[in-house]
């Protein structure tokens, strides 16, 4: 902590431990005597033990869940519920602040011994909620903050052709359920973002289909324009009347009500087994598909990621490899020397 003069006015630079960064603020005097005593006050309120609420685990899960219900994915809300069910399971409901670092270390380290990526999961949902936690002043510090897990090696994603593909729509006999897997493999939208799809994101006229709005946040939070190829175009005209709600969703069983995530996955995997396909294909396997696909074909790896919806490319790379045309005429160019 120091004091520098601004004009006539002197100014107080600290660390801020709760945001974890540099800040400036003025002391609003311009004699260095009061500046002085400005600083001393703040960094006796810095250093002064905040009081916190105390919580236990089970009950700070609730309020977390509810706060992110209406934020992030069904996905990501299951992941919550995991993480601290495991939470929970191996150290009992305590009280949040009795959670140490060194709790935390042993928690991720025995979970990675004969889960990897459950570790890694567990890790990143519940630094986050932590985060929350002292936005909330339930925590001073994050317990999760600086414990690191060791890295795997990345799988590259499984993806079908389209012959497969075509094996699983012979064995998928629920029409309803043959146009989500049509739309996921000809759209790359994610289970999540096609179950919650309404008619009003659909432009016929444009051929372009917009997710995410105010109904229903994407997974990166900002919304993305898809294209319509024909298959798709088609298979939303026959679905289209010109007296449908806009608000209604595309996708409903007979009596209107979307599916959910979990019916459409099931139904996925067993077209997936009476096609006696691989088992680690699942319904992902379908944006892993498509973007593999266009990767194929030649299509820039920046253009899929905002096909996809990533909020960074480092995410879409894991499909580079795919391109060997382009890997084979990188190689090529040593020839030439």
């Amino acid at each position: 902590m120091f004091i520098f003069k601004r004009g006539n006015v002197y100014h107080v630079e600290f660390l801020d431990p709760i945001q974890n960064k540099i800040r400036r603020i003025s002391s609003g005097s311009k004699l260095k005597s009061e500046a002085i005593k400005f600083a001393s006050n703040l960094e006796a309120e810095l250093t002064k033990p905040k009081e916190t609420r105390a919580i236990k685990f089970s009950t700070f899960k609730k309020e977390y869940t509810a706060y992110a219900e209406h934020r992030y994915t069904e996905s990501y809300i299951r992941s919550i519920d995991l993480s601290f069910r495991q939470l929970i399971n191996y150290f009992g409901d305590k009280q949040l602040t009795q959670l140490t670092k060194h709790d935390v270390e042993k928690f991720i380290g025995e979970t990675y011994s004969r889960a990897k990526y459950s570790a890694h999961l567990y890790n990143r949902t519940l630094k986050a909620a932590m985060n929350k936690a002292i936005e909330w002043e339930l925590l001073v510090k994050n317990p999760f903050k600086g414990v690191k897990t060791p890295k795997t090696n990345r799988k590259y994603p499984v993806f079908l052709t389209d012959d497969q593909f075509n094996r699983i729509l012979a064995h998928t006999n629920n029409v309803s359920m043959r146009n989500i897997f049509i739309m996921a493999y000809n759209t790359g939208l994610r289970l999540g973002e096609l179950v919650n799809l309404t008619w009003s994101a659909i432009n016929m006229v444009e051929k372009i289909i917009v997710v995410g709005n105010h109904n229903f946040t994407t997974k990166s939070k900002a919304a993305r324009t898809i294209p319509m190829n024909s298959t798709v175009y088609y298979l939303l005209k026959d679905l289209y009347k010109d007296s449908v709600d806009i608000e209604a969703y595309v996708f409903t069983n007979c009596n209107g009500i979307r599916f959910n995530n979990d019916h459409v996955s099931k139904s996925f995997k067993k077209a997936i087994i009476a096609a006696e396909l691989n088992q680690d294909v699942h319904f992902h396997t379908l944006r892993h598909s498509f973007a593999s696909k266009l990767v194929q074909k030649g299509a820039s790896i920046y253009v899929i990621k905002e096909l996809l919806g990533h909020s960074d490319v480092s995410t879409t790379q894991i499909y580079s490899h795919l391109n060997r045309e382009s890997l084979k005429n990188a190689i090529e160019l040593l020839s030439n020397d």
